[in-house]
């Protein structure tokens, strides 16, 4: 069976007889996960294991369920929002997928980059390159890589990138995000759905951002409602291209793509958004290449893209940031084809619903 199957029925709603339920592997395996994760929040609840403070404002970004849900915009879009209004800002990641075996890795300071995407991870170094000024700390224990940020960069606030599960660090702020599209899928802890834990857990949160359109929007404020109350703190965010950017960080007005044929590739959870963006902008798409989310790219996959983009007829080929950073420079351009990244902008409005 494809990983689309096993996908669909994620975000299916199941109607199957209860016995017939009981005795699926996923339900089991969702089950035993369900009752770790109450387990775990039971045993810091009574104090068994311990949350601390680091000595900063924290602000988790995070969500309760896996997959894209526009986390790293976010992180990106309220880490630049207070540092515009003149607070020191300090990012901690937990650098998924990257190589990093180190419990504190600076992948950029107040003064420039430090690490790459590979050790570091592809979102933590594309927040890096992002965020000019802000230091970006990778480690897997938070607590202990904040404190030591804290005592070396001095920050007013830290960001806890994908944080809302990691309790070991206390924060002050915990902002939820959601992909408008998928919701909460069927409503399951994984494996047998998408949810990370109980739909439950949105008690702690204190803001929810809805992003990318509309599909389970009703799903998600339901759920919503029903365990924050009718809390004020709810706001949709929309996706904007605003430019692009090549290879070499040099920048071009985005109506250069306009009525142009476009190939895109990315690693993406959505890639149909993704495409779905550049046509808003007024390409018009000749062909795509989509792998796994956090692929890393081979000098095979950058001469199949090539190829595939040439046959396709296309003028320009478009990925994300996150892709175009694992490019490595030593492939040289693709011939008579620039390859640029899109540059969107994350743009939050308090939703009247």
């Amino acid at each position: 069976m494809s990983a689309n199957y096993f996908k669909a029925k994620m975000y299916e709603s199941e109607r199957k007889h209860f016995l017939i339920n009981l005795i699926s592997p996923l339900y089991l395996i969702s089950l035993m996960h369900g009752l770790v994760v109450s387990l775990r929040r039971v045993l810091y609840r009574l104090g068994i294991f311990k949350s601390g403070r680091i000595g900063a404002y924290v602000i988790s970004v995070g969500n309760i369920v896996v997959g894209g849900s526009g986390k790293t915009p976010t992180v990106i879009y309220v880490a630049k929002l207070l540092q515009n209004a003149g607070y020191k800002v300090c990012i901690l990641s937990r650098g998924y997928r990257g190589a990093n075996t180190k419990e504190y890795l600076e992948v950029s300071d107040e003064s420039g980059i430090l690490s790459d995407p590979t050790t570091a991870g592809d979102e933590p170094y594309m927040m890096a390159c992002e965020l000019i000024g802000i230091p970006v700390i990778v480690g897997r224990n938070r607590y202990k890589s904040g404190l030591r940020a804290v005592k070396k960069f001095k920050p007013d606030v830290c960001i806890l990138d994908d944080g809302f599960q990691h309790i070991k660090l206390k924060r002050d702020l915990n902002i939820v995000t959601f992909d408008g599209e998928t919701g909460i899928g069927n409503g399951h802890l994984i494996p047998r759905g998408f949810l990370r834990e109980q739909v439950s857990a949105l008690k702690r949160a204190d803001i929810v951002l809805i992003n990318k359109g509309a599909k389970s929007i009703d799903g998600v404020l339901r759920s919503v409602h029903k365990y924050m109350g009718d809390t004020p703190n709810i706001f949709c965010g929309s996706y904007v291209p605003s430019g692009l950017t090549s290879r070499t960080g040099a920048k071009e007005m985005l109506n250069k793509i306009a009525n142009k044929r476009i190939f895109c590739f990315s690693a993406l959870a959505n890639a149909d958004y993704f495409h779905q963006l550049i046509e808003n902008a007024g390409g018009m798409i000749s062909g795509t290449v989509e792998y796994g989310d956090h692929h890393d790219y081979t000098r095979d996959d950058y001469n199949n893209i090539i190829k595939n983009a040439t046959a396709s007829g296309a003028d320009f080929i478009i990925t994300t940031k996150k892709d175009i950073i694992k490019f490595d420079s030593s492939w040289g351009e693709a011939h008579d084809l620039k390859i640029f990244s899109l540059d969107i902008d994350l743009e939050p409005v308090t939703l009247k619903k």
